[in-house]
C-alpha cells in the first residue's frame, strides 16, 4: 500500500512538472472570444453558433476546429475555422492568438422575387440574350411573367438565384414573344442584394414581327436627277419584308424596289436586305419630333443610311401604314407614308 502511494505521488508531481496547462479553452469564452474578431465583424455579422469539432490542447496552446455560423441580417454565413486559443496566465484568460478559416456555405436569408426582377430589368440585362450582339440599342422590352427563384450552389460562397422568365405571347408594339429564358442573379452577401449576370434564352424562344412578309408601297417623291442636265423625276418605294431575326435585331431577307415612274423603270432593285433594329431615343438619327415613334429599322451603306422605316410601336400597331426616310444622292431628306399594299 505504501509503495503504490509512492507511485501516485511520483506521478502527480511529473504532472504539475510538465506544466500541463488549464487545459481546453471553454466555448463560452470561445464564441465570445470570436464574435469581436475582424474577420465576422467586417462582415458586419455575428456569431450564431460554434459547433467545436476537435481540440489539441498542450502548454496552455488549445488548437480548436470549429464549424462557425454567423448573420448579418440578410445573409448566413458558414465558415470551418482553426482557432489558436493561448492562456494568459497573468490575467488566467484565455487569448485568441490566431484564427483562420475557409467559406464553406453562403445562405442568403431570402431568394428574389418578381418585384427584384422588374427592379433589375432594363436594356442592358436584355442585351444579355444577344440581341444585335448584345448592343442595348437594339434591345425589346417585352412583358414576361416570373417563375419561383431557385438556388445554384455550385459555388457556395457566391450564390447564384436562377429565375425563369416566360415571354410567351406577349406583345410589344409590333412584335410578338415565345418561350422563356433564364435570369441568373448574383449574390452579394454583405449587403443582402442581387444583380444581373446571366440571361439565356430558352430553346423555343423566338420573336415574331407583325411586318414579315409584308409590302409596302410609299407615296411618290419627286428627286433632283444630276448629270450634265439636271431635272426631276418622279419615284416610289416598295418594300417587301423578310423575317424578323432577334439574335441580330434584324428584319432580313427583304427586297427594295425603287421605280422611276417617268420611265417606268425599277431605277433601285435590291434582294435580300437586311434592315437593323436600333431604338430611335437613342441614336438621334432622325428628328421626327414624335415621341410615339420608338424603333426604326435602317439600312446602313457605305457609311450612311441610306433609307430606314420607323415603327410606330406604342400607338399604331396595326402594321398598315408606316414612315419611310429617304437618303438621296443630293442630300434631300424626305419622310415619306408607306402603305400596306399586300
Amino acid at each position: 500500500m505504501k509503495k503504490l502511494l509512492t507511485l501516485l505521488t511520483a506521478l502527480c508531481l511529473a504532472l504539475l512538472l510538465t506544466g500541463c496547462g488549464p487545459g481546453k479553452i471553454p466555448e463560452e469564452r470561445l464564441q465570445a472570444l470570436l464574435g469581436k474578431e475582424f474577420l465576422f465583424t467586417d462582415r458586419m455579422a455575428g456569431i450564431v453558433s460554434v459547433t467545436v469539432n476537435s481540440h489539441q490542447s498542450q502548454d496552455g496552446v488549445d488548437t480548436v476546429k470549429a464549424t462557425v455560423v454567423s448573420d448579418n441580417g440578410f445573409t448566413v454565413y458558414t465558415d470551418d475555422c482553426t482557432i489558436y486559443a493561448v492562456y494568459n496566465k497573468e490575467t488566467k484568460n484565455w487569448e485568441l492568438q490566431s484564427v483562420t478559416s475557409v467559406a464553406v456555405g453562403v445562405e442568403p436569408k431570402q431568394l428574389p422575387t418578381a418585384a427584384t426582377v422588374d427592379d433589375l430589368m432594363n436594356e442592358e440585362v436584355y442585351s444579355m440574350t444577344g440581341f444585335a450582339g448584345g448592343n442595348p440599342e437594339a434591345v425589346l422590352m417585352p412583358g414576361y411573367t416570373v417563375g419561383e427563384a431557385s438556388l445554384d450552389v455550385t459555388n457556395p460562397v457566391r450564390p447564384i438565384a436562377i429565375l425563369p422568365l416566360d415571354f410567351e405571347g406577349q406583345t410589344y408594339g409590333w412584335f410578338t414573344f415565345h418561350g422563356g429564358a433564364s435570369l441568373n442573379l448574383e449574390y452579394d452577401p454583405r449587403y443582402g442584394t442581387w444583380s444581373p449576370c446571366a440571361l439565356m434564352p430558352g430553346t423555343e424562344f423566338d420573336v415574331d414581327c407583325v411586318l414579315e412578309g409584308r409590302t409596302y408601297q410609299s407615296e411618290t417623291f419627286r428627286d433632283h436627277v444630276g448629270g450634265y442636265t439636271s431635272y426631276w423625276q418622279d419615284y416610289n418605294w416598295t418594300v417587301t419584308f423578310g423575317e424578323f431575326d432577334w439574335r441580330q435585331g434584324a428584319m432580313t431577307g427583304c427586297e427594295l424596289i425603287c421605280y422611276d415612274q417617268t420611265e417606268n423603270v425599277d431605277y433601285i432593285h435590291k434582294t435580300d436586305v437586311t434592315y437593323e433594329l436600333r431604338n430611335i431615343n437613342k441614336t438621334n438619327k432622325f428628328d421626327l419630333d414624335n415621341p410615339h415613334y420608338d424603333w426604326v429599322l435602317y439600312l446602313g451603306e457605305d457609311g450612311f443610311y441610306e433609307d430606314s422605316f420607323v415603327m410606330q410601336t406604342t400607338e399604331d400597331t396595326t402594321a398598315d401604314t408606316l414612315l419611310m426616310w429617304e437618303y438621296t444622292n443630293y442630300a434631300t431628306d424626305y419622310v415619306l407614308n408607306c402603305t400596306r399594299i399586300s
